[in-house]
């Protein structure tokens, strides 16, 4: 214990690396009840591994825990733990700043790393460190500080900045500097939010929301008609926006409606009922004028196919009757009526 009382610190190099290291469980190896002191080119352990660091390749069948880095690769069962080597020594500047993980986690269930890491993390439930420049991949949740490369995971994605992509479910950051692709996208700052009122040749008054960035947004879309059978429509989509000079935009947008073919005056009528195939299937490319920091118009063709197995009561002929402006109409063999047509949109956005 050094004479100020305070616990011994060591500078990575100074600890000693040994070329194999095997056991069971702490303190049953080789390295025995001094395994925390010692940095192993090669552990091999049937339950958990424990050591100061390592220079080469851990396994484990159940997990590894490495007090203070890791250069190579991880194995496990279930999990892998790596210090934090900013933990080393309070006088070094070189060695707070060397990463705790560099190379890669790959483990069963949880990966975490508490430092900053290069290389890749891959786990089935878990993957956390404090910034990742590569790839982290989980089966239900990813977390990170900032993320240079990729987050993929099953579900959910969370970091405050992010220069590449994230890929799942739901994502949430500060900023993208990149793409964000997933059902729900949430980036706060210079993220893409908007809410847009429209109307078409088929669905009279439309609505739609967006989110995520301006390269990637999804969005959530209504749509209903306003004469004839008031028959209305619920559906989802993405897209992407193009700046070409200064206020004017470029959209692009996929967009596929369940049509329902009640009327909307006797909702929810249609809407639990036996689903059979009715989509309208929509292609926007809409010119954009900004006229404010939330305000812009917009508007363009779109190219439009609907699919359709419905069949109205007492007709013969197969097929939805909203498309109006079609060109292409045609019914095959397994009762499927597919027609195409061009069409438009117009409306405001916020």
């Amino acid at each position: 214990m050094p004479a100020n009382g305070q616990p011994p610190v060591y500078d990575e190099d100074s600890l000693e690396i040994r070329p194999f290291h095997a056991g069971f469980i702490y303190p049953l190896s080789t390295n025995g009840n001094r395994a925390n002191e010692y940095v192993n080119k090669l552990s091999l352990h049937a339950l958990v591994g424990t050591a100061a660091g390592s220079q080469g390749v851990e396994f484990a069948g159940f997990g590894n825990i490495d007090k203070k880095y890791v250069r190579g690769f991880q194995f496990a069962g279930f999990f892998n733990l790596v210090g934090n080597p900013a933990k080393l020594t309070a006088s070094s500047d070189s060695v707070a700043k060397r990463l705790s993980l560099q190379g890669g986690q790959f483990a069963g269930f949880l990966n975490v790393a508490n430092g900053d890491s290069k290389g890749a993390q891959f786990a089935g439930f878990l993957n956390s460190t404090k910034n990742i420049t590569g790839v982290q991949g989980a089966g239900f949740l990813n977390v990170a500080k900032d993320v240079h490369g990729v987050q993929m995971a099953g579900f959910l994605n969370k970091a405050k900045k992010v220069k590449g992509a994230q890929l799942g479910i739901i994502n949430i950051a500060d900023t993208v500097d990149g793409v964000a692709v997933g059902v729900l996208s949430i980036v706060k700052k210079g993220g893409y939010r908007h809410a847009e009122f429209y109307a078409a040749d088929d669905f009279n008054a439309n609505f739609t929301y967006k989110i995520g960035v301006p390269r990637f947004y999804t969005m959530l879309a209504l749509g209903a008609e306003l004469d004839d059978k008031k028959r209305w429509g619920y559906g989802a989509g993405f897209g992407s926006e193009w700046k070409l000079y200064k206020s004017l935009r470029l959209n692009t947008d996929i967009i596929s409606y369940y049509v329902v073919e009640d009327s909307y005056e006797n909702f929810p009528d249609g809407l639990f009922e036996d689903y059979e195939v009715n989509l309208l299937n929509k292609f926007r490319l809409l010119g954009t004028l900004q006229l404010g920091r939330h305000f812009a118009l917009f508007g363009g063709p779109t190219f439009n196919v609907m699919v359709s197995q419905y069949q109205e009561p007492g007709e013969a002929e197969v097929g939805s009757t909203l498309p109006k402006n079609t060109f292409y109409n045609k019914t095959g063999f397994d009762g499927t009526n597919v027609k195409m047509g061009i069409g438009f949109n117009a409306g405001i956005r916020f």
